[in-house]
């Protein structure tokens, strides 16, 4: 197999691994399962910019990163629905009913602001590095670039399943 299909070929997986990552989290239905709080737990950090606290919840089954505004309203032996994607069943959200009130809290890969911009971005440069393959004179250079991307794709999957 040459360089040229080898590239082509872990590319192409590549955007498939994005594709799959955003359909997955964005565009199927999710499923939900009820779990009960066994802890609720707030990390401070301190650093150069100052401080902050990342907040979280225990239940028997996992441990979720959660947002602070649903951190005020949760307490020990509440009962949470999480939301999970259809295919890896990873966490999307994770929501709150206490009377009336409903408190709706994304976690996971979604939660970052980045999450759904990095993957389109990564599968832009892959379709821009597919299109213009021939035009990057650089074997080496070409080649470095190919499996970048690669490592990009498969850091956005593990993050996602995580």
């Amino acid at each position: 197999m040459t360089d040229k299909k080898r590239h082509y070929l872990i590319l192409v997986a590549s955007l498939i691994v994005c594709a799959f990552v955003d359909i997955d989290e964005y565009a199927l239905p999710l499923n939900t399962t009820n779990e009960i709080v066994t802890d609720v737990i707030n990390v401070p950090h301190w650093g150069k910019s100052g401080s902050y606290n990342t907040y979280y919840i225990q239940t028997i089954k996992h441990k979720y990163n959660i947002a602070p505004a649903l951190y005020d309203y949760i307490n020990t032996g509440d009962k949470v629905s999480v939301f999970r994607s259809f295919i890896t069943h990873s966490a999307q959200k994770i929501s709150l009913t206490k009377g009336s009130e409903t408190y709706i809290s994304d976690t996971g890969f979604v939660e970052k602001n980045f999450a759904l911009a990095f993957t389109v971005l990564n599968a832009a440069g892959i379709l821009f590095f597919l299109i213009f393959y021939e035009y990057v004179k650089n074997i080496q250079g070409r080649s470095n670039l190919a499996y970048f991307f690669v490592a990009l794709s498969v850091l956005v999957l593990l993050f996602h399943l995580w």
